[in-house]
């Protein structure tokens, strides 16, 4: 280590206009570790670019144990003591400081350096002042990622005082040509070249330093919105976009630093969105929320509720004119005082009486109303018995109050909120700001020092959780019960933040031995070779040649004879070449790689239909009212075949022979073994309130063959999903749109998600699914367990069987006669009503997206349940 030198021993330099780095000695610059002494490397480079000449030192800093600033690290080193820095700076030569000296020194001294996530790759900095080096008031950020050159990796700096630049630098792909072509193009700063000088060396801001020194506590990579903690009246935001903004609270609107458009910026409308979810917000967000409202002190502590008795949604009729008066106007006053409760009758659970003296509170408490406000003296009564503690604190249930402890809220606003939340969407600050005014319009004045958005926002909570909702009034269909014969199901993207996921799918069992049980796709496709299929499909589209017609009644005769007599019918009508355009439809069909079981249900109506087209003579068959009913709903292929050609001729029996055969195949497995019976569990992200669970849902071998399921899937959902939130939630719907409960997906929508709720909360599989993807769910169920889902019938709805080409037209709902009139649609209506709900629910914990998703479903569902009642069911 060189001897010791200080800061007036050190001759002025001159400083570049292109550079502001050139001949700096780093011995000038304070270290943020002044408490003992940094050996810093003296660098004499004269021409620091725009990105460092080395990125590990960073990464060492992140990811490797932490260096001490008291280790020495190679280079020359000169030590600098905080005392050479104040003495030679501030008194003996401030005038030989260069600008990036200046505010280098000022930075590190004040200590406005932030690093802003966990990764050290964005910086906030104080702006600098030409006139006093640093302006604590204007903020920068410094951002860097390392770019793939010729020369080798480097880091690429960026900053917000040149957005321009910025965002090109930031669109860079993870390669350049030429490193100093960067740099020639880009430039630099006096921010980026004071980031570079402070992470020159990884001593200077190291793991050990940041944990040390609260100031330098990195950012969390999962908070959104932070306080910036040498500026009280400023707040970090970081977009989902990854975008790093400096907000604050300017004449009651938000005000954003870091760009050109302070109010209209896209960081401001995100604020705004972030706002309107109204749960769950960051604590910071909250105090800005506040200042945006009235300047008050952010030292609210969450009370403790005292309302613990259940709330019932419907007002009894007996006590609606007590609940739409004045609370003053049939309670006991002192002095401008309501006083709660006056007496009680109650008896101590001992056997006691309880004391007729109360104690009073320590001080009155507000009562808050839709536009009035009431001073309240709550009471607390003993029990008379002097080794009982039990007491009675003021509920406020039967005067229509949530007692908060230190306030108090009237149902009726709760209830106005709850209304415009379910109806309209409005979200909980839009209706508070909207309270707020009615209060002060009302010469409320002290309304501002007395309530909150928290406040308002705590009463909700527990408003919404003693809110009683009857599962039988809400989620039981008066005409299904619990006998769910046909459900309508769909996923909607509305979930909360990933950051609240536990992480893992605990709905697939690995407890047990895998069971197989299910069958093969090869086993449930009609005709199984596929040069064969080809050219069928290539005789329904356009001509063959005599000899591929040839070739295809070779095959037929060897791998599928049932196809051999309708073949040789074809050629005997001189149609060897194209078929009549009434088979093109049906040929087209056959040839899917789609489950037969889709077109033919196995079922003793279709044993029935079987045997009455074996005895009844092809000529006749279209002139049997019965039997065509019965095929138009067990087989409408086939029907509108009949009906075209006027009969039902052998060739086209024996292939319904050999569909029908291929269609029982799948179920003649053995069952698997009946899984174990299961308790609710609290962890278990599913509401279901009166479809308990019967059993879990199996172990099977496919499920460690998912590849190989997939490459057989020729149907595929495309999804979209949020980049920070959940996939959403699954609901399950009967046909009379009474909602049965629903799933969080924390995970990725897929047809498991419903074989999972089918196997586990249903006696056995329902009569009919009416799903959106459920080519792909008959599927799967076929690939585990097939005899659960033996009688069941998997029905594309309407909306969405144009985009299934490639399926057969068994999953066509409007194939069926006797399902016209069942509205398929319901979990898609249902959908495109809860998106009311997409700014409000997106940030709240899972227990409260959880409890609101209960509401919501809730009171739609009792809804109809109240018309169907109405109309006499």
């Amino acid at each position: 280590m060189g001897p010791k030198r200080r800061l007036s021993d050190i001759e002025s330099t001159s400083t570049s206009s292109s550079s502001y780095l050139e001949g700096i000695d780093l011995c000038k610059i304070p270290p943020l570790r002044r408490s003992s002494i940094l050996p810093i490397p003296v660098q004499h480079d004269s021409n620091i670019p725009v990105g460092g000449n080395d990125p590990e030192p960073m990464c060492r800093a992140a990811e490797s144990p932490a260096v001490h600033c008291s280790e020495v690290v190679e280079g020359p080193t000169v030590p600098v003591y905080k005392s050479d820095i104040v003495d030679s700076t501030c008194a003996d030569h401030p005038q030989k400081l260069s600008d990036l000296e200046r505010y280098l020194c000022h930075l590190l001294d004040s200590e406005h350096v932030l690093p802003c996530n966990q990764s050290f790759t964005v910086f906030l900095l104080a702006n600098f002042s030409s006139a006093t080096s640093l302006d604590s008031g204007d903020y920068v950020f410094v951002k860097r990622h390392i770019i793939s050159f010729p020369e080798g990796f480097q880091w690429v700096y960026c900053c917000t005082c040149n957005p321009a630049r910025s965002e090109q630098i930031s669109s860079l792909s993870q390669s350049y040509q030429s490193f100093k072509g960067l740099l020639a193009l880009y430039g630099s700063c006096i921010h980026i070249d004071a980031m570079i000088r402070i992470l020159q060396d990884d001593n200077v801001i190291s793991k050990t330093s940041i944990e040390k020194d609260h100031s330098y506590q990195a950012f969390s990579d999962n908070e959104v919105f932070t306080k910036i903690p040498f500026d009280k009246n400023k707040y970090i935001f970081k977009s989902i976009k990854e975008e790093y903004a400096v907000m604050s609270a300017r004449d009651g609107r938000l005000f954003c630093h870091t760009c050109s458009f302070h109010r209209h910026c896209q960081h401001v409308k995100d604020i705004n969105i972030l706002m309107n979810s109204e749960q769950d917000l960051p604590e910071a967000l909250f105090e800005l929320m506040e200042s945006l409202l009235v300047s008050s002190s952010f030292d609210e502590v969450k009370p403790q509720p005292i309302s613990k008795q259940k709330i019932d949604f419907d007002i009894p009729i007996l006590l609606q004119e007590r609940y739409s008066s004045l609370v003053n106007t049939y309670c006991r006053t002192e002095n401008g005082v309501l006083l709660f409760p006056e007496k009680m009758d109650q008896v101590c659970e001992c056997g006691s009486q309880f004391n007729v003296q109360s104690i009073p509170s320590d001080a009155p408490r507000y009562l808050f109303c839709k536009t009035n406000m009431f001073l309240v003296q709550m009471h607390t009564f003993l029990c008379t018995r002097q080794d009982c503690d039990s007491r009675i604190e003021f509920d406020g249930a039967e005067h229509f109050l949530i007692n908060m402890g230190s306030y108090l809220v009237h149902h009726a606003l709760l209830r106005d909120y709850m209304f415009h939340l379910l109806h309209s969407g409005t979200s909980m600050f839009n209706y508070f700001k909207v309270w707020r005014q009615m209060q002060i319009d009302h010469g409320n004045t002290v309304f501002d020092q007395q309530m909150s958005y928290r406040k308002f926002r705590w009463a909700w909570h527990t408003y919404i959780n003693l809110l009683d909702l009857p599962p039988d009034k809400g989620f039981l269909c008066p005409i299904c019960k619990n006998e769910l014969s046909e459900v309508v199901m769909d996923g909607t993207s509305l979930g909360y933040h990933q950051r609240y996921t536990r992480g893992q799918d605990s709905s697939i069992s690995e407890c047990s031995l895998p069971t197989d049980c299910g069958s093969r796709h090869i086993d449930r496709i009609l005709i199984k070779n596929k040069q064969l299929r080809n050219l069928l499909g290539k005789y329904s589209r356009e001509c063959l040649s005599q000899e591929e017609f040839s070739l295809l009644k070779s095959i037929a005769r060897e791998d599928a004879d049932f196809m051999f007599p309708f073949l040789v019918y074809l050629e005997n009508e001189g149609c060897a070449a194209i078929p009549p355009a009434i088979y093109k439809s049906f040929i087209i069909e056959i040839i899917k790689p789609s489950a037969v079981c889709g077109i033919l249900h196995p079922s003793p109506e279709l044993d029935e239909l079987q045997n009455h087209l074996e005895h009844t003579p092809s000529e006749e068959v279209l002139f049997h009212p019965e039997l065509m009913r019965l095929l138009s709903m067990q087989c409408p292929v086939f029907c509108k075949l009949v009906a075209s050609i006027g009969c039902f001729p052998l060739y086209l029996l024996s292939i319904f022979q050999k569909m029908v055969q291929v269609a029982k195949a799948p179920f003649q497995t053995a069952p698997p073994k009946s899984g174990q019976t299961l308790n609710e569990d609290s962890s278990d992200l599913s509401f279901f309130p009166l479809l308990p669970l019967i059993r879990d849902r199996g172990n099977y071998k496919a499920d460690g063959e998912r590849k190989l399921e997939e490459s057989t899937q020729f149907c595929r959902k495309p999804t979209v999903r949020h980049p920070a939130l959940i996939p959403g939630i699954f609901t399950l719907f009967c046909v009379h749109g009474v909602c049965y409960g629903y799933s969080v997906m924390e995970s990725a929508e897929s047809v498991n998600i419903p074989f999972t709720i089918m196997r586990r909360r249903l006696m056995e599989g329902p009569q009919i699914v009416f799903y959106d993807n459920s080519c792909k769910l008959h599927s799967y169920c076929l690939n585990r367990d097939p005899l659960f889902f033996k009688s069941t019938w998997f029905l594309i709805d309407r909306l969405h069987w144009k985009n299934h080409t490639a399926c057969n037209i068994g999953y066509n709902a409007d194939m069926y006669p006797q399902l016209h009139g069942k509205n398929t649609q319901v979990a898609e209506q249902y959908n495109a009503r809860i998106k009311k709900m997409k700014h409000h629910l997106p940030y709240m914990t899972k227990e409260h997206f959880m409890k609101h998703m209960e509401l919501y479903l809730w009171y739609h569902s009792r809804n109809i349940i109240r018309k169907m009642h109405c109309s006499g069911v």
